[in-house]
């Protein structure tokens, strides 16, 4: 499915989550709430979106530290087993997604990924492309399948993070270098390149790597 990566990284920007799942990424409407005890405290979270039963979370306020987050994930596998947790602190600008892998026989596997509203967000569009959802997809899929998209999406190693990491310096050199585009706009009260010259600055070295493979 090939998603409009402008819209999809205002909907990140914003933290307009529902409207990321249901209008761009093809999920469904799911509006459920889990109050998960931990720590002595009670974290709430919002079931935002689903697709087969594969549920998407959102926690919103300040961001718990890790390993609060991994008993967070424990708890609510009690009602859905398969799922993401999306942690978003709106007024830091700071986002920090979260799948685990359950494997039969070998320990869990946590796989984060952090956002932050001032960068462009291209590692983290690229992965959600792949949990989209398409109309030809939708009369067949199971949970098995949005479950494999997850994980294909998520479960990276060490090589492949470094290879974000490099593409994320090179788009920011890449992207000063192009003219032509509008000018920047205000997201958060910050000047942020137009949605139009990321997009493009990532198509054109998406093409360059391809050439070069």
């Amino acid at each position: 499915m090939i998603i409009n990566v402008a819209e999809v990284r205002l909907c990140l920007k914003s933290f307009d989550f529902k409207n990321l799942f249901r209008e761009h990424l093809g999920w469904d409407n799911h509006n459920a709430q889990l109050e998960i005890p931990v720590n002595n405290e009670t974290i709430s979270l919002n079931a935002i979106a689903q697709k087969r039963g594969f549920v998407a979370f959102v926690c919103e306020g300040h961001i718990p530290e890790r390993a609060t987050r991994l008993k967070i994930d424990h708890q609510i596998t009690k009602s859905a087993r398969e799922h993401f947790v999306i942690y978003a602190d709106k007024a830091k600008g700071q986002q920090v997604w979260q799948w685990v892998r359950r494997e039969q026989g070998k320990p869990l596997a946590s796989r984060e990924h952090r956002f932050d509203t001032r960068q462009s967000g291209d590692p983290l569009i690229q992965r959600l492309a792949q949990i989209a959802v398409d109309m030809e997809e939708e009369e067949n899929i199971t949970i098995v399948d949005v479950a494999g998209k997850a994980r294909a999406a998520f479960d990276v190693d060490k090589v492949t993070k470094k290879f974000y990491e490099r593409f994320k310096t090179e788009h920011a050199a890449f992207l000063k270098q192009i003219k032509g585009f509008p000018k920047p706009v205000k997201i958060g009260g910050k000047d942020e390149p137009h949605p139009d010259l990321q997009w493009y600055t990532s198509l054109m070295l998406n093409r360059l790597m391809f050439v070069y493979l």
